[in-house]
């Protein structure tokens, strides 16, 4: 607020900024008043009328345990602050104490929202957003509503997709519950799920989650014919970019799949990738990215109408026309690109569990954590000197993958390692000690839920 020797000083100079209009009328809510009064007479003059209250009476009525503490006396007795990953400054603590206060004076902030709670975990999941602060509690009290079913159309589709009795994770959101109802978007039609969500006819329920669920197999039917049309190109691209970038753009691809091409690409070729549906006037892309790109489309403002997102999940849209200049200038900027290092994927292990805590109450401290997703990853565990019991080939078309008995302690632990098949035999047999590296899961199967390992590494 102090202004530079330059623009004056004092009332004329703070009744030209913007913070004049924006607190005009209103009273500034303080912790200690007569030390802010102070300092903001000194920064806007003298002459300058505001107006306070002192929210302290307020706080000491619900938490008479900060009475004669400074803000920065609350902050050192604080988790929140102890535990942020930034510097946790008074102007924090006190917004802190305002929400806080909030939602003790008024009891039905949280009840006001939570019947749409559902609605919001379902959007944030499926906007791909980093699970942290307020997101991840979203997520979590959504997860809560969902798991009640009491959303009719909701409700009508979860039994459909077999995600009833069963504790729904965002695991199952972001593969049997959200692509299913935004095919409706990517075929043009997002009233439809729409009217699921909010309808309460069991019969129209019914009628949506068939007509849902039918484009939602016509939506991978496209995806499968735009991803063989176009994979030519795409390794072309790749090439181009010295193996740092793709980008494909056709007038084959529905603007409804650009997102799911781009994901798929980011999968096989592991850097980040635009897809373009063209029409005769509109260039309408999608990018994806298996790491943070830093606002790499601000590179390209000037030429879009309009575009948005974060940094590895975002859209835009531009004039057709603008195509040619777009690609020139993308693969300028991907030359100084510096993706990090891929050459081998690390694991991060949270935790080495010995042989006596691998049990079932391991669970417990999984579920703690959740829910997981973008931003907060599932917990990953390493256990040593564990012995493989059994080892089964499986596999829908091909043998791909591979079915475990792991024994560790006490307990026998039914498991499935992915894409594996080709290292049994070579990096580990039946009847071996090895080094697990693993997530621990719950395993619906005909209505029984068991604990499963899915293993990420193994060692001898």
């Amino acid at each position: 607020l102090i202004p530079p020797a330059a623009e004056g000083s004092g009332k004329d100079y703070f009744q030209r900024t913007r913070l004049a209009r924006l607190i005009a009328g209103y009273d500034l809510l303080v912790f200690n008043p007569e030390q802010q009064k102070r300092m903001l007479e000194e920064a806007v003059g003298g002459e300058t009328e505001l107006s306070f209250t002192d929210i302290r009476p307020l706080l000491l009525q619900h938490f008479p345990a900060l009475q004669g503490k400074s803000l920065l006396k609350i902050i050192e007795m604080s988790k929140l602050s102890r535990y942020s990953s930034s510097r946790f400054s008074e102007l924090d603590m006190l917004k802190t104490l305002f929400i806080t206060l909030a939602h003790k004076r008024i009891q039905d902030l949280d009840r006001a929202h939570s019947k749409v709670m559902d609605l919001a975990a379902l959007g944030t999941l499926a906007d791909l957003m980093p699970l942290i602060d307020e997101n991840r509690i979203v997520v979590k009290e959504g997860l809560e509503v969902l798991n009640r079913m009491e959303r009719p159309g909701l409700r009508g589709l979860l039994i459909r997709q077999d995600l009833q009795g069963k504790k729904i994770t965002t695991t199952d959101i972001s593969w049997h519950v959200n692509p299913v109802l935004n095919s409706t978007g990517r075929l043009g039609k997002p009233e439809i799920a729409a009217e699921l969500l909010l309808s309460d006819n069991p019969e129209r329920i019914n009628e949506l989650v068939d007509l849902i669920i039918s484009m939602n197999k016509e939506r991978k039917k496209q995806g499968g014919k735009v991803w063989e049309k176009n994979l030519n190109k795409a390794q072309e691209s790749y090439a181009r970019s010295e193996e740092k970038f793709v980008l494909i753009y056709n007038d084959n691809i529905n603007r409804g799949n650009t997102g799911i091409i781009a994901a798929r690409l980011v999968n096989f070729f592991k850097v980040p990738a635009v897809v373009i549906a063209l029409s005769k006037e509109r260039a309408v892309g999608s990018l994806r990215s298996p790491y943070n790109l830093g606002g790499f489309l601000d590179n390209f403002a000037d030429i879009f109408d309009n575009y948005g997102g974060h940094n590895q999940a975002a859209g835009f849209r531009m004039d057709a026309g603008n195509l040619d200049l777009f690609e020139k200038r993308l693969y300028e900027r991907v030359k100084n690109l510096m993706p990090p290092d891929q050459s081998e994927e690390k694991l991060v292990i949270d935790a080495e569990v010995p042989h006596e805590y691998l049990n079932p109450d391991l669970i417990k401290v999984v579920e703690f954590f959740e829910p997981f997703g973008e931003g907060n990853p599932a917990l990953v565990f390493l256990t040593r000197k564990v012995r493989i019991e059994s080892l089964e080939f499986i596999g829908k078309k091909e043998a791909l993958h591979l079915r475990l008995l792991i024994s560790g302690g006490k307990y026998r632990w039914p498991a499935v390692f992915w894409r594996a098949a080709e290292r049994a035999g070579k990096d580990f047999d039946i009847n071996e000690e090895v080094d697990i590296v693993y997530r621990l899961e719950r395993n619906y199967f005909q209505n029984t839920d068991t604990l499963r390992l899915t293993i990420l590494d193994i060692h001898r």
